[in-house]
């Protein structure tokens, strides 16, 4: 699988959120995920993506769920599966990520 974009843990205020980017032929986004304060495996989205408009107001793009794996060798271990929509897009883009030690 190819890498389209990377996270970064970051402390805005009193929050904890991820910063990044993902970037691919057709879309250059800077995004911040913020904490829902739902629990892993929850049906609802453990994050809200988020990105700047051209005039600096933030807007929702998508959302991220908190999973845990369940393989034996890796069980525990948490991943985000993204769903990123916008009208312009042919279709919904998903994506998992995980943070590298």
């Amino acid at each position: 699988m190819s890498e389209i974009g990377f996270l970064s843990p970051s402390q805005e205020g009193p929050e904890n959120v991820l910063t990044g980017s993902i970037r691919t032929l057709q879309l250059a986004l800077d995004i911040t995920l913020r904490p829902t304060g739902e629990p892993a495996n929850s049906t609802r989205p453990s994050h809200r993506i988020m990105t700047k408009t051209e005039i600096g107001q933030f807007v929702e793009v998508g959302s991220a769920w908190t999973k845990e794996m369940t393989r034996p060798d890796k069980f525990g271990e948490t991943f985000l599966s993204l769903t990123i929509d916008d009208p312009s897009f042919a279709q919904i883009g998903r994506a998992s990520c995980r943070e590298r030690v």
